[in-house]
């Protein structure tokens, strides 16, 4: 039963992390929602879905390689800091010249200086020590937590208070700088591994050879995620883009960051038993069976009482995010259960199915979302993610049955 002690450490430490800053995130969010407007928060949100989306693109899979790799791992992380480098620098660079064409093709040229701005994180980032991922391969929940708390909370207070003295959205980049900052100094203050600026070819091999599936499907994920972003920012405005963003983090994330709490732990887990299949079906059903106990109940209290909760979180300003919450709060119990299983495919390696998945996802997604914003506005790009991830569902049932069969 060690997973299960391991399991339940884990989602302790994780659970109470995620809790804490989840509930801070939501102060955060209640102050600045009455300092900025929609489109200031529109602003800010466009810039840095840029920035995550040319992340993302550029993600070889290498955490995870790590993670499921059972040899020495040590070996590889000259490999991996050099890519990382390589990485945020070509990142940085394609953001800082590409700004104005970026901005200009969503027709919000206020948003040039933010994603040059924002582009110096993805550089801070590239240069942090890649053997953090030790904390998780090792199941060193606490580590993590204690690491992830000190960037979370540097990034909330620096965003608050130059909110307060700028009032403008570059506060909210601004503490992702300083966040991205504080990450780097610590990755090699608190790491004893000192990784060299060392490039091997047949590493790197290895590693795209194992990690490209979940490279893609971090690229699909993303897009069923954020796709709509984009696409309510290119057929609205930024204002729009505001109100739909605030919506998401109020019904989505709450609901989804429980499910990831499980991930984060039950991925190293599920990794360590994943030779013995009878022990991790059983793991497996245990732990959807807690997600969908906390879940379920917490989806249902947001849709009854969301005019409550945008009134008490950001004011009368927002009173637009309300109907679209409501269609989110659904959608964030679907997606909840389809991340749970991720991890699952992804201790068997079995990271194609996550990208079939996911790739049907953003397909469904990107067919029905025009027609939908153009019918219905900012409800339509709702009713699209909405549609996507109930389709999503029979295929991710169809695949558990398969490994277990």
């Amino acid at each position: 039963m060690g997973y299960t002690k391991d399991t339940i450490k884990g989602v302790t430490w994780v659970g109470g992390f995620r809790i804490f800053t989840r509930i801070f995130s939501f102060v955060k969010l209640a102050v600045l929602a009455r300092l900025l407007s929609p489109n200031e928060f529109g602003s800010f949100g466009l810039a840095l879905l840029v920035l995550t989306l040319v992340e993302t693109i550029t993600q070889s899979g290498i955490s995870v390689f790590l993670i499921q790799e059972r040899k020495n791992v040590f070996k590889y992380i000259n490999s991996a800091y050099f890519l990382s480098v390589i990485r945020g620098l070509l990142i940085f660079l394609f953001l800082y010249l590409s700004a104005f064409f970026i901005a200009g093709f969503f027709g919000s040229l206020s948003s040039v200086k933010l994603i040059q701005l924002i582009s110096i994180v993805a550089l801070i980032r590239g240069f942090s020590n890649p053997a953090r991922v030790i904390y998780l391969k090792n199941l060193e929940f606490r580590k993590e937590i204690y690491f992830s708390t000190v960037v979370f909370l540097v990034d909330s207070i620096v965003s608050i208070i130059f909110a307060f003295w700028l009032r403008s959205p570059s506060t909210l980049v601004w503490g992702l700088l300083a966040g991205a900052l504080a990450e780097n100094v610590m990755s090699w203050i608190f790491i004893n591994i000192r990784p060299k600026f060392e490039f091997k070819k047949e590493q790197f091999g290895e590693m795209f050879k194992k990690g490209k599936w979940f490279a893609g499907f971090s690229i699909s994920d993303f897009l069923f995620e954020h796709g709509d972003d984009f696409v309510v920012g290119k057929l609205l405005n930024t204002n729009a883009l505001g109100i739909y963003q605030a919506a998401y983090k109020i019904s989505i994330l709450p609901i989804t960051e429980i499910s990831r709490v499980f991930n984060t732990v039950t991925f190293p887990v599920y990794s360590n038993i994943s030779g013995d299949r009878k022990r991790l079906l059983r793991a497996f059903k245990r732990i959807t069976l807690s997600i969908l106990i906390v879940i379920v109940p917490f989806s249902i209290l947001l849709y009854v009482y969301s005019d409550d909760v945008v009134s008490i979180i950001l004011g009368d300003k927002w009173l637009e995010v309300i109907p679209v919450l409501k269609i989110l709060s659904i959608f964030g119990l679907i997606r909840a259960f389809g991340v749970s299983v991720y991890p699952l495919f992804s201790s068997l390696k079995r990271q194609n199915y996550v990208a079939v998945i996911s790739f049907t996802g953003v397909f469904v997604m990107m067919v029905t979302i025009v027609p939908l914003i153009l019918e219905f506005g900012i409800l339509g790009a709702g009713y699209s993610v909405l549609f996507a991830s109930v389709i999503s569902i029979p295929m991710t049932i169809y695949y558990i049955i398969k490994l277990f069969t």
